[in-house]
């Protein structure tokens, strides 16, 4: 799962939210300078990517990116999660998207100057594009999986084209939407588990 879904899977907490969402921009060393509502969130993060990468729906989801996409169809398939999700955000959430990503990013940003650079940048492009709201759109996935190619493309010395594998699922749309809203609901059982949502 990608970013709206480690956001949408925590407690109502902006400092939870805040760990959730950048458990990977933030060294695992640096945590404890943070909240303790911070730390839940990173290992809240944590957890939700190891039920995902190890989920037996998520596999078959995972096959469908087709032949020569096994090395990055976890990625892939993150993000196109991310855009099923906003596609389908009623059959979980009562709130519109837009009102919960707006509200997450007024009551986070004043706790968002202690993060690290990269989280940093991360925040501004994510709350000046309203990217974690924009995921309904095929074109923010294209764009999120291109961002992805080019930083591989300097680590790796290589293009590594993935707009192949996003448009056999979009081919395969219905049937890893089928594959998704049986997983997502194991998903927030998993987490609500451990972090139950508040109570009034």
């Amino acid at each position: 799962m990608n970013w709206l879904a480690h956001v949408a899977l925590s407690p109502d907490d902006p400092a939870f939210r805040l760990g959730n969402l950048f458990a990977d921009l933030v060294p695992r060393r640096d945590e404890a300078q943070f909240s303790a509502a911070f730390q839940q969130g990173c290992a809240c993060h944590r957890l939700i990517d190891a039920t995902t990468d190890s989920h037996p729906l998520v596999a078959q989801a995972k096959a469908l990116t087709g032949a020569g996409f096994q090395r990055y169809a976890g990625v892939i398939l993150d993000i196109y999660f991310d855009h099923l999700l906003a596609l389908n955000w009623f059959s979980f959430y009562r709130d519109h998207l837009s009102d919960f990503t707006s509200d997450f990013y007024r009551a986070a940003g004043p706790l968002t100057p202690p993060l690290p650079p990269p989280a940093q940048t991360a925040w501004q492009r994510i709350v000046q594009h309203d990217v974690l709201a924009s995921m309904g759109e095929v074109e923010s996935v294209d764009f999120a999986l291109r961002r992805i190619s080019a930083r591989w493309q300097t680590r790796f010395r290589r293009v590594i084209e993935m707009r192949p594998a996003l448009d056999r699922l979009e081919a395969a749309k219905p049937q890893v939407t089928e594959l998704f809203m049986s997983f997502y609901p194991a998903l927030q059982v998993s987490a609500q588990r451990q972090w139950p949502p508040a109570t009034a």
